[in-house]
């Protein structure tokens, strides 16, 4: 009987433990919905629909993530991700998904401005949980593919530049709304803009 008592006491002591631990991350953390693996290994990554992040802590909302000031690093960053590495092990029919699209609109534009990206700040605050340097970090391996955060500032920091603005302008606006768009939001304006850019030409 003394060693059946001990045995509950044990497994109750554990199963405290347990919740303790799960109540803890589903209210005191805030790491992404994502998994985990991709920002460290971008092979295992799997290609499903991104999901938004978690809100920052109340701490963090105030903070500007990092972003590259030294000029010297920008002559050194890592290569943006190529679409064929970024769609490896999709499965069938990954492209035509509309959240795949945005996510391969987003590697497109990081391609074309990687050293904009390496000056802005990125609001998915991956500088604190896997240690970016920047925005352009997210875009080296798959992380992008997994936040909406990150793929929103790269397409719209890419409208941005094509209106002209500066790579200062651009990060004042990138930290004003700190990410809380969607890529959808760009990629709808960047549509309507097209048939209205094509009608303009054909009447020259």
């Amino acid at each position: 009987m003394g060693f059946r008592k001990k045995s509950h006491a044990a497994l109750a002591g554990f199963l405290s433990l347990c919740l303790a631990a799960a109540s803890y991350a589903q209210h005191g953390g805030h790491t992404p919905q994502a998994a985990p693996s991709h920002a460290t290994d971008e092979k295992s990554a799997q290609h499903t629909p991104a999901p938004a992040h978690r809100h920052a802590a109340e701490g963090e909302k105030e903070r500007v993530p990092d972003f590259i000031t030294d000029a010297r690093q920008l002559n050194h960053l890592p290569p943006i991700l190529s679409e064929e590495e970024l769609l490896s092990k999709a499965p069938d029919g990954y492209k035509q998904d509309p959240e795949a699209q945005e996510v391969v609109a987003a590697y497109r534009a990081a391609r074309e401005i990687p050293r904009t990206l390496a000056q802005l700040p990125c609001y998915c605050y991956c500088d604190r949980r896997v240690g970016h340097k920047s925005l352009h970090n997210c875009f080296t391996t798959k992380h992008a593919a997994f936040c909406k955060k990150c793929s929103y500032e790269a397409l719209l920091a890419y409208e941005l530049q094509k209106e002209g603005m500066s790579v200062e302008q651009i990060r004042e606006r990138i930290i004003k709304r700190k990410g809380n768009e969607t890529p959808q939001s760009i990629l709808q304006k960047r549509a309507k803009a097209q048939p209205a850019a094509s009608a303009g030409q054909s009447d020259d």
